[in-house]
């Protein structure tokens, strides 16, 4: 006899115990569809019940484009938070364990996230949408196959991993991979296996087209948030909603504050005060129509609403999304809450960042502090390059080592040195005095863009010392030889040690940061007492020379905060004043060499001064900065190199205590100023 329906629903107890093998289900190809009225959500979750697509219609597209019937494999959803962006990433979890059996990795930031996820929100999932019979590959037993981290199904495996977990990362392939808060953790592996995000992308190589890759988080700092970065990879979508009033119905993407610049018409959220002055209700200024819009507009706005690409992917089968809290369900989180919060966090920056991150669901950019470009680039055209000006006391020169691409069409993208030689004074004044490049190969200190300069230098037989010096020299005559040379060793350590050990003169220097123990517990690369030291010797492995780590961070601060300084309209120029010469690459010429010389300013001002002392490329390209901190440096360990000699001798023939005390850097750089102005030769 068939076990047809009719005849098993005659005993409902003995359906009960063959229920998971033989009940009729319904299969879903979109996973709104299958989530739609079957996953109950938690009483302690904003909006708890049953889940209702209609609650939050723009997360329905989302979900359905990590679906089986969608060609799409990369989502990326930028958010804020009371938004439902977990709820959604789970029930592509849910959807993927129950219906579509699949192997599936879950990572999340940390390992607290993980937890959390895992303890209260994939086991009521579980529950609720009733598959937990299915875990275990038809175990009874909790113990096999249903774990905190892990679940066994038939069909696929689910494993829960920290972001900084490799081991995590490095299970077996998987066609589901969900990444959540992706920005809650450090870019590189502590393991320093690399990027966390390439590492995990790997364990889906093996499913091609098959593979499934959900991105979402709220972002964090704008220049070193993931998600952004993603999120502009992909075609930035809107959730456009229609104007509630009849007269205009025009779509428009829910945004703070907005001005049009020819208009002024301003939109966004405005506040409505009470007789006292308090905020009493908060409306949406519509942009187009300039009318209220209200809260209780807001679910039928939400209702019409759908998503519109703003740009091109760069792949076709990745799509991105920006939610904020504006389209939150009343329900979860309404406009006067998030304005009220917003009111809290002016002149707050560090609250203004939450604000930002958590309630707009974009990444913050801090304003930082830049050089203005036009008064940077005002301080040229008082001489020519090569000139050495009145003031001038001593030379340096710092060199930076680029790689280069291995394919490229400018020279500017191949290997080369970029050096520039600069001129110190009295008053931290400095004049560049030369910015030359050279191009080749630079992975043999013997040839390329290392003989080439070692051709300027005048002598290719390591006498650097003796020779370099004959190119500067000032109109009366005096010859200025360059005191140190700054090499950086960052990209290619060895050559440029064998490179540095040709002459005394040749020094190997790196970035590095701030040397107390004070500074070095504290995290980040950010400013410290200007007492401290702004570099430090590191004897190299072969014993034969120094490496000088040098604090970037402390010469950029300086060098901004100099670049500052503004014009007299005659000289002398004010302490710490920056002069550039009138044409930066004089052998280009008309239009290549104006292009040429505009880009060295921005190259000089291609990094963002924070709050908090750190600094952030604003722009790609950013040697002639690195170039001119080299070249600070060199200036400073001169001196203090040459202090140092000084006051041993001092010491030595029992000069008096108090006069040693008074041997300062800027005694000894007027005592070199004075000797060059009588045509005493300077040490």
């Amino acid at each position: 006899m068939s076990l047809t329906p009719e005849i098993l629903l005659k005993d409902s107890q003995w359906i009960s115990g063959l229920a998971p093998l033989f009940q009729i289900t319904h299969t879903f190809e979109r996973i709104s569809e299958y989530v739609e009225g079957r996953r109950r959500m938690p009483p302690d979750s904003p909006i708890p019940g049953l889940w209702r697509n209609s609650m939050t219609p723009y997360l329905v597209e989302i979900m359905d484009a990590m679906g089986p019937r969608s060609l799409i494999q990369h989502v990326v959803c930028m958010c804020s938070a009371q938004v439902g962006k977990t709820a959604a990433a789970a029930n592509v979890c849910g959807y993927w364990m129950d219906e579509k059996p699949a192997a599936i990795l879950w990572i999340s930031g940390t390992q607290t996230l993980c937890q959390k996820w895992a303890e209260h929100d994939l086991d009521p999932m579980i529950d609720s949408l009733g598959f937990r019979y299915k875990l275990g590959a038809g175990q009874n037993s909790r113990h096999k196959g249903d774990k905190t981290y892990s679940k066994d199904y038939v069909g696929g495996r689910l494993d829960i991993g920290s972001a900084q977990a490799p081991g995590d990362l490095a299970s077996m392939s998987k066609r589901i991979l969900i990444r959540d808060e992706i920005d809650r953790a450090p870019t590189e592996l502590t393991s320093g296996e690399g990027n966390w995000l390439d590492v995990s992308e790997a364990r889906t190589k093996a499913f091609r087209d098959r593979a499934k890759i959900f991105d979402c988080s709220t972002p964090t700092d704008y220049y070193e948030s993931e998600i952004f970065r993603l999120y502009t990879l992909g075609d930035c979508r809107k959730y456009m909603v229609p104007c509630p009033h009849p007269e205009c119905q025009k779509e428009q993407e829910l945004e703070f504050e907005g001005e049009d610049e020819t208009t002024h018409r301003k939109w966004g959220l405005k506040p409505i005060l009470d007789a006292m002055g308090e905020l009493a209700d908060v409306v949406y200024i519509c942009r187009h129509c300039g009318g209220e819009i209200h809260e209780y507009h807001r679910k039928e706005m939400l209702a019409r609403g759908h998503w519109q690409p703003t740009k091109k992917s760069s792949d076709p089968t990745m799509v991105s999304y920006h939610i904020s809290a504006l389209y939150s369900p009343y329900e979860m989180y309404s406009w006067i809450k998030l304005y009220r919060h917003w009111m809290e966090a002016q002149n707050d920056p560090d609250r203004m960042k939450v604000f930002m991150n958590t309630e707009l669901g974009l990444p913050y950019k801090d304003p930082g502090a830049r050089p203005d470009l036009k008064i940077v680039m005002s301080h040229s055209g008082e001489y020519m390059p090569g000139d050495i000006p009145a003031g001038v006391v001593f030379l340096t020169i710092g060199m930076d080592v680029q790689v280069g691409k291995q394919r490229y069409d400018h020279p500017d993208d191949g290997p080369r040195l970029e050096m520039e030689v600069l001129g110190h004074g009295e008053g931290y004044r400095t004049w560049q005095i030369l910015y030359r490049k050279f191009y080749g190969p630079v992975d043999n200190p013997d040839l390329g863009a290392w003989s080439d300069f070692l051709k300027w230098c005048g002598d290719a037989d390591d006498a650097i010392h003796k020779t370099v010096g004959a190119n500067f020299r000032r109109k009366d005559g005096v010859i200025f030889p360059v005191s140190r040379i700054f090499i950086d060793s960052g990209d290619i350590t060895d050559v440029v040690y064998r490179f540095c050990s040709r002459d005394p003169l040749l020094t190997a220097c790196k970035g590095d940061k701030w040397t107390t123990e004070e500074k070095l517990k504290e995290k980040g690369d950010i400013a410290g007492p200007s007492n401290m030291m702004h570099y430090r010797k590191s004897r190299i492995t072969s014993g034969q020379q120094d490496l000088v780590l040098v604090v970037s961070n402390y010469y950029k601060d300086a060098l901004y905060g100099r670049l500052k300084v503004e014009k007299r309209p005659s000289p002398p120029q004010p302490g710490g004043y920056c002069s550039f010469p009138e044409r930066i690459f004089p052998q280009l010429k008309d239009k290549a060499g104006a292009e040429a010389d505009k880009e060295y300013y921005e190259q000089l001002n291609a990094e963002e001064r924070r709050r908090d002392g750190s600094f952030h490329k604003v722009r790609n390209r950013n040697e002639a900065l690195d170039v001119r901190v080299y070249a600070m440096a060199a200036g400073e360990y001169h001196v203090m190199e040459r202090l140092k000699e000084l006051k041993e001798a001092a010491m030595r023939d029992r000069i008096r205590p108090d006069f040693v005390a008074e041997m300062t850097p800027s005694w000894l750089i007027a005592r070199w100023a004075q000797q060059i102005s009588v045509g005493v030769a300077r040490p």
